[in-house]
């Protein structure tokens, strides 16, 4: 062929042809030449760069030759007709076909659509995620997920910023972090769509789904690409929202769970984006599914009980609940999972890896960073440690943890406030065998402006570890516990 065209025979081995075929390797101008040559097309046709003005795309995709029948295939065709137009102007069944088409061709090795960029918006617990998951299961396409994109650089920032790093309501979240949230989800869109892989984005979207200039600019940067943008809305209702967003008792929602009328206020449930889009209904029907599982949890909560120590360092959680577990059998300590060095005893180590996974469920109902670790209260090791009617007690040193657990992880909780004075910290620390007894007292200090920040907080027993013996204040303890129990 090379011959025939009056190319010099090109020095290339199968291997390097192989490559080509697969995308390992680009192929050079002489290759591209000669491609070209061998299948009597351009380079726009064969695919090597985009088509220019004057040149039209002459190639055509061979159809599947995959019957369009079977059990799987019915099934998930009733499963796409979900998917319905929430403006008039939207291509419906050109979408569900798209998709079709790449469940079908994802082992096959093609797809006639050009690239999709998909994004899945709604409201928090419309299930925007769940959504996401199933397309990209049929399909191939990859998701990217906005919370655990972004979520370890977002908390690290809110809180150099000087704010909470759950912090989702307030203006220095929504004006100084969200927009580099959005701008960071989509640049690692564009890198995905750049390589011709079709991408499903799951985030809310509210106010760039709603901002005719946001969407314009978005749908012309992907088709500059060779790009589809296809905008998904998940329809919700305020009920179930509710009840996914407790299900998952993720931190970041702690916020809207205490001040769910206020939350709830601020949601416009006839909102949609405003380019053409479809819709999926994702209210729970029958209603009364959403009573039988409150029901039901509230049954299995009346059942969980646990204990919250809070206080500065050394004030005597260690010894106070060594003294409760002495007292009855049922008392055990909860061991928080820890991600860094140093100290060992009394936690569950674990990786970077075991943590992302456990953000991904939604199973972190609390996370702290201080000492240059990272400490977790998860709910599988809660869950572990009520079983049996066990009860556990937790230890913690901030009070947006002691809202999250008491919030986030249904049980009945007795809320213990335990206290020493700093002198007593400095006292204390070097002899239970701490190395940064600085570190310590400035933590007493932090605890001490914690506290102070909640005038309003709610405490079932008060302690002075300076003047209350250890196993006394686990006897009151006890019997708060006991007396919780006969009401529950």
């Amino acid at each position: 062929m090379a011959r025939a065209a009056g190319l010099a025979v090109p020095a290339a081995n199968f291997q390097t042809l192989w490559q080509h075929e697969q995308g390992e390797v680009y192929p050079g101008p002489h290759y591209r030449r000669a491609y070209c040559l061998l299948y009597r097309a351009t380079e726009p046709e064969l695919g090597f760069r985009n088509a220019l003005p004057d040149e039209a795309r002459k190639l055509e995709f061979t159809a599947s030759s995959e019957p369009h029948n079977g059990a799987h295939v019915l099934a998930v065709e009733r499963a796409l007709l979900q998917l319905t137009p929430g403006t008039e102007d939207t291509d419906g069944q050109g979408v569900q076909q798209r998709i079709l088409d790449a469940w079908k061709r994802r082992h096959t090795g093609g797809d006639p659509n050009k690239p999709t960029l998909m994004l899945v918006g709604g409201y928090a617990g419309s299930g925007k995620s769940e959504f996401a998951r199933f397309i990209s299961q049929l399909t191939g396409w990859p998701v990217l997920d906005k919370d655990p994109i972004t979520r370890p650089l977002v908390e690290r920032l809110l809180v150099e910023m000087g704010s909470e790093p759950n912090d989702r309501h307030t203006d220095l979240y929504r004006e100084k972090v969200r927009p580099l949230e959005y701008q960071c989800l989509l640049e690692t869109a564009y890198a995905n769509v750049d390589c011709a892989i079709s991408t499903v984005l799951s985030a809310p979207f509210i106010a760039e789904a709603t901002d005719p200039r946001w969407m314009r600019r978005l749908i012309n940067r992907c088709e500059a690409r060779g790009v589809t943008v296809v905008v998904v809305w998940i329809k919700c209702d305020l009920d179930t929202m509710h009840e996914y967003i407790s299900f998952r008792s993720a931190a970041r929602d702690s916020w809207k769970l205490q001040n769910w009328d206020t939350y709830a206020a601020g949601i416009d449930l006839e909102l949609r984006p405003v380019v053409p889009h479809l819709t999926v209904d994702n209210r729970l029907v029958p209603r009364f599914r959403s009573r039988t599982r409150c029901a039901r949890s509230s049954g299995r909560c009346s059942r969980r009980q646990g204990i919250l120590l809070y206080g500065p360092p050394a004030a005597g959680k260690d010894t106070i609940t060594g003294a409760l577990t002495e007292l009855d059998a049922r008392y055990v300590t909860f061991t928080r999972l820890k991600i860094g060095t140093g100290k060992t005893k009394g936690y569950r180590m674990g990786t970077p890896e075991q943590l992302a996974d456990l953000e991904a469920r939604g199973d972190v109902i609390y996370r702290n960073d201080r000492y240059g670790n990272i400490y977790v209260v998860d709910r599988p090791g809660l869950d572990q440690a009520m079983q049996g009617g066990r009860t556990p007690v937790v230890h913690l040193g901030q009070m947006a943890g002691m809202e999250q657990v008491s919030t986030l992880f249904p049980a009945h909780w007795v809320r213990v406030l335990l206290w020493c004075s700093k002198e007593t910290t400095a006292l204390r620390s070097p002899q239970r065998g701490d190395t940064d007894t600085a570190a310590r007292l400035a933590a007493w200090d932090a605890t001490q402006a914690d506290l102070a920040a909640y005038p309003q907080a709610q405490w079932e027993l008060r302690v002075d570890t300076d003047t209350t013996a250890p196993r006394k204040a686990a006897k009151r303890i006890d019997d708060i516990v006991r007396t919780t129990s006969s009401r529950a």
